[in-house]
């Protein structure tokens, strides 16, 4: 049996934010939903791209290393410490977003996904049904799987005693 995307994902509406929303705003949606990145829309609800906490970082300074900058400062204290403080808080997303939105059908194999994040060097896939956004598949969704084997194993045995083949992963935060 194949690990799905819709194993794991969970169902909610994605976290999104409008393409004028200011960067401000970004950073507390993502520190209150616990996120390094999201959707971003239109005014007419219409996914136009997706922004990252890296994608604010490179535009504080295009000569910090990407992945350094990344992972030793939380976006928060980047926005305190950058000298273009109140400047860059006032810019929109729309300035810093990524316009390529990557996407995958939640029926697709978790392995088909996994390869995209690692070929397109992205941490995030929108996951679309019928043209909507359904979810948010995430590199660490994909390592939850890994971390969780057991969860896994229960996943397998629901969907083979299930009429509706339908199951999901979860594991404890821990």
């Amino acid at each position: 049996m194949t690990l799905r995307v819709s194993d794991i994902l969970h169902r909610d509406r994605p976290v999104m934010i409008s393409q004028n929303a200011s960067i401000a705003r970004l950073n507390q949606l993502l520190t209150d939903h616990e996120i390094s990145g999201c959707p971003v829309h239109d005014e007419n609800d219409r996914v136009v791209g997706v922004v990252s906490q890296t994608d604010v970082v490179r535009l504080i300074s295009k000569d910090v290393d990407r992945g350094l900058a990344y992972y030793k400062l939380p976006l928060s204290d980047f926005l305190q410490r950058a000298q273009l403080g109140r400047d860059l808080c006032e810019k929109t997303v729309r300035e810093v977003m990524e316009r390529r939105v990557h996407s995958i059908s939640p029926d697709e194999e978790l392995a088909v996904a996994a390869k995209m994040m690692r070929n397109l060097h992205i941490h995030r896939l929108l996951v679309n049904e019928n043209d909507r956004p359904v979810g948010v598949l995430s590199s660490f969704d994909l390592l939850k799987v890994i971390e969780c084997p057991k969860s896994i194993a229960k996943l397998y045995d629901e969907r083979s005693r299930s009429a509706s083949g339908t199951a999901s992963v979860t594991c404890s935060k821990s």
